[in-house]
Parts: structure tokens; C-alpha cells; sequence
């Protein structure tokens, strides 16, 4: 976090953007940046250790199966954030 606020938070202060997606979005020519930007590897990566580290804590401790641990986190996690992203 360190060398991450170190080097990218200067570059979008010099940019004048507040997030790297809209700093893909300005320079996108083919569609929106933010699209393209959601589709990435690593931030798809993240969000499944998002949802499984704490599903791999509550199957060891409660004694659940870790398939329908994952699902019971990333089921509503997902329903809430559509049902949040509609009604903006």
C-alpha cells in the first residue's frame, strides 16, 4: 500500500482523475473504459479471495461445506450489488 500510494497517487493527481477507471475511461476510443476495466484478471482474482477467505474461516470453524459457504457469501453479495447498481 505504501509503494502503491507512493507512485499512483501522484500520477492521478497529475492526471486529474480519482480512480484508474476513469483514467482508462478518458483514454478509451473503442468504448467505455470502465467496462473494459471490470473485465481485467486481477480484479476478478481479488474479489474471490475476498469472498473466500472468510468462507474457508466460518467452514473450518462452524464445520460447513466450503462450496455452499462460498456460495451463501457471494450469492447475496451479488444480488445486493445488482439491486444497488439499479437503483442509481
Amino acid at each position: 500500500m505504501v509503494i502503491l500510494s507512493a507512485t499512483l497517487v501522484p500520477f492521478f493527481h497529475r492526471a486529474k482523475v480519482f480512480t484508474a477507471y476513469e483514467y482508462l475511461e478518458r483514454g478509451s476510443t473503442r468504448g467505455p473504459g470502465r467496462w473494459r476495466a471490470s473485465l481485467l484478471l486481477s480484479r476478478a482474482l481479488s474479489c474471490g479471495v475476498i469472498i473466500a477467505a472468510p468462507a474457508v474461516i466460518l467452514s473450518i470453524v462452524l464445520g460447513w461445506n466450503l462450496t455452499l459457504t462460498i456460495l451463501g457469501i457471494g450469492l447475496p453479495t451479488v444480488l445486493y450489488t445488482m439491486v444497488a447498481a439499479c437503483r442509481r
